[in-house]
């Protein structure tokens, strides 16, 4: 499917493969070394378009207590792992449409959030606000692990935003695109200088941000 040689798994049939069942990515490596130096403190993170939940089974197994959200339904899935895996408390679900998510639906003074290959599905003004959210709840030098498709990445070929401000940038891939990664919604593609003001506009900074070898845009970044 790509250059990882990860396979289609679908999660709601159309926003994509899942891909941390498959593989750690940089991004998943960095998040985890942050929460094994802070392993004495009781963190609290958040996962935004959790998918599968695999990333945040991950981190209940090092005691963090996480909370996951997404659009599927699956409350049932994640109240079995935690049966399982004897991580009761640790693993508390929502099942929500981010893009109508309040600040009233999180947990307050979450230590880091978590999102990967979610935040293009919104509007850049849904993502605007869907980061503002986050940072509410967010404690001071919280931080934010987020990644976002690419404009450059091969996801930008054939697609009808690339000359479009980000503003205006939401439209579908183009066809064989598509079907190849089954990406079936509208999404609005980032460049690292984009991401970037997205956070810095939310009182986020940036400390580390890069582009994947897919051309997919990661960044690391506190609140300050």
């Amino acid at each position: 499917m790509n250059i990882y040689g990860d396979k289609l798994i679908q999660t709601t049939g159309s926003h994509g493969a899942d891909i941390s069942a498959q593989r750690i990515d940089d991004l998943d490596k960095k998040a985890l070394r942050h929460v094994l130096k802070n392993a004495e403190k009781n963190l609290k993170g958040l996962d935004a378009g959790c998918g599968y939940g695999t990333q945040s089974v991950r981190f209940a197994l090092l005691n963090v207590e996480m909370h996951l959200i997404d659009i599927l339904d699956l409350r049932q899935r994640i109240m079995d792992i935690s049966k399982i895996l004897f991580l009761t408390n640790k693993l508390i679900y929502i099942q929500k449409d981010i893009k109508e998510l309040e600040i009233t639906d999180l947990p307050q003074h979450i230590d880091f959030v978590y999102s990967q290959r979610f935040i293009h599905y919104l509007t850049y003004n849904e993502a605007n606000t869907f980061v503002s959210t986050i940072a509410k709840v967010l404690k001071k030098k919280g931080l934010v692990f987020i990644s976002a498709s690419g404009v450059r990445s091969e996801l930008g070929t054939g697609y009808k935003g690339n000359s479009l401000r980000i503003e205006k940038r939401y439209f579908k891939l183009s066809r064989s695109i598509a079907l190849k990664h089954n990406i079936l919604e509208k999404v609005c593609l980032y460049s690292k200088e984009e991401l970037s003001e997205l956070l810095a506009q939310n009182k986020l900074k940036v400390q580390e941000i890069w582009e994947s070898p897919f051309g997919n845009i990661k960044a690391i970044a506190v609140k300050q």
